[in-house]
């Protein structure tokens, strides 16, 4: 069986495209994420018969694959809300699976030119898609389920301060948001968080990519407080002419901005 398994290929019908394009700005559950995007698809597969009654529905599965999943499959993971728990691969929807299969419930935004817009998705840029399945009311909902270690998991809640919101919101940078969310409804201080740095009583400094957010964390009442987000850059960084990651127009123009007013 192991054979014929490892041996089974199936259609990729599409690929969904948004602006995510790093692994580190995925949100670890569509419900959470503000992320948007469509789904591209192949021809032959991109008849609009196939998609008649879609622009009635509000919610679509997609099977997709975790293409970008460079890690072996392992028995054991440790996911992100789970402490420092060890938990079976098969009881998590960890990305490093044998078969790289992933599950997504998403909402549909709407049905148009042969592509399928969606929001609020865990997806990334490129990501293979293998079928789409309707959310049905009766059989996806589980009467009186048991989760298991998702029972005990640790529910942090976090604030952002009134600096915090007026440069997020200048920033228009959703993904900005969905880190926070994915990094602070669960504990911060995590042993397995690497870009957290303590830089007093009680305060650190959190890296995403080129920016960094300074909150003051509270272990005894699970509470977090955003207090700034800045720039990762130093002033040297910025008149260097490389720009790998191509935002260092941004920073620049963010680092002018006064957000005290």
């Amino acid at each position: 069986m192991a054979k014929a398994m490892a041996e089974l290929t199936t259609s990729v019908i599409g690929h969904f495209l948004c602006k995510k394009k790093s692994k580190s700005a995925i949100p670890r559950q569509a419900s959470n994420s503000m992320a948007s995007g469509h789904i591209e698809f192949i021809k032959g597969f991109d008849h609009n018969l196939a998609m008649t009654g879609l622009e009635k529905m509000s919610h679509v599965w997609l099977i997709f694959q975790f293409h970008e999943a460079q890690s072996k499959a392992k028995p054991l993971v440790r996911p992100p809300r789970a402490s420092d728990q060890l938990i079976g691969l098969y009881a998590t929807r960890s990305p490093y699976r044998p078969s790289r299969i992933g599950l997504s419930l998403v909402q549909i935004d709407q049905v148009k030119d042969k592509k399928l817009f969606l929001k609020h998705v865990d997806l990334l840029d490129g990501t293979p898609i293998f079928d789409i399945k309707p959310y049905h009311l009766e059989s996806d909902v589980a009467l009186n389920p048991r989760l298991g270690w998702m029972n005990e998991i640790e529910i942090w809640q976090y604030d952002l301060s009134t600096l915090v919101t007026k440069k997020l919101e200048w920033l228009k940078m959703d993904e900005l948001k969905d880190f926070l969310f994915a990094s602070l409804s669960s504990n911060p201080l995590q042993k397995e968080r690497k870009r957290i740095k303590k830089i007093s009583d009680h305060t650190y400094l959190m890296a995403y990519r080129t920016w960094r957010f300074k909150v003051q964390v509270d272990p005894k009442s699970r509470f977090t407080q955003v207090l700034d987000v800045t720039s990762g850059y130093s002033p040297e960084d910025l008149t260097v002419k490389a720009d790998p990651y191509g935002d260092k127009k941004i920073h620049q123009l963010f680092l002018k901005t006064n957000f005290l007013d």
